[in-house]
């Protein structure tokens, strides 16, 4: 958490250079895997799932003196066109399962984080634990690892079951309470603009659909992070 709050200070500024995309990640989401890079000194962030963007904005703006590759089975065009005036930023379009894997391998020398907003569940796991064979990978981040399998802004909960598992890594969830309680208000004025293209409306541990409340089980689509090392990052 101490580093949590070192981060904060030189993630607040890139608020303002921020616009909300549909199917975005939230802003403290981002916060934290800005926040995993910090800690674990990394020099190159990839990404597996870029959609409209944003996520990959937010990295863009934040590790401006570092490397980023985004990778996507398809790159949309207007997200091509929105992301092409980061220097910082290599776009990759193809598998994630193999591209992910050769990113690494062509940058053996660099300290990596790993990012993946695709594919999703039991996959997602699956690709994490061959990232993190790689000994040069510290972290890797996979979204929509919320507790309730009702909502669209989630797989399977068993995703999230078998990551907790997990004997060989250490986790952390961006829905843990010290972490919820600190930082949830970078996403306040967010809250009503979440998802409206899938008729969406979201608020802290629900989705509204339709005029129906999902309880998500979980503060928000929600990150878990595997991560190696002695480090606990809820102290």
């Amino acid at each position: 958490m101490d580093n949590f709050v070192e981060t904060i200070e030189r993630f607040t500024p890139i608020k303002g250079r921020l616009t909300w995309e549909p199917r975005g990640i939230l802003l403290s989401e981002g916060f934290a895997v800005c926040s995993f890079c910090d800690l674990f000194e990394i020099d190159l962030l990839i990404e597996s799932g870029i959609y409209n963007g944003r996520s990959t904005k937010i990295w863009a703006e934040y590790l401006q003196d570092k490397k980023v590759i985004a990778i996507d089975k398809n790159i949309l065009p207007s997200t091509r066109s929105s992301l092409s005036t980061y220097n910082n930023l290599d776009m990759m379009e193809g598998d994630a399962n193999r591209l992910v894997l050769l990113a690494i391998n062509q940058n053996k020398e660099k300290r990596i984080g790993v990012f993946i907003d695709g594919p999703k569940g039991i996959k997602a796991i699956n690709l994490a634990r061959k990232i993190m064979r790689s000994n040069n990978v510290y972290f890797v981040g996979i979204h929509d690892m919320c507790k309730n399998n009702k909502s669209n802004c989630t797989v399977k909960s068993e995703a999230r079951e078998e990551m907790e598992r997990e004997s060989n890594y250490k986790a952390f969830f961006t829905d843990e309470e010290d972490f919820v309680h600190r930082y949830s208000y970078l996403d306040d004025l967010e809250i009503n603009s979440f998802d409206q293209e899938q008729n969406l409306s979201w608020e802290p541990f629900f989705i509204k659909r339709d005029g129906k409340i999902i309880d998500l089980g979980s503060y928000g689509p929600t990150i878990g992070f595997f991560y190696k090392g002695d480090i606990d990052v809820t102290n």
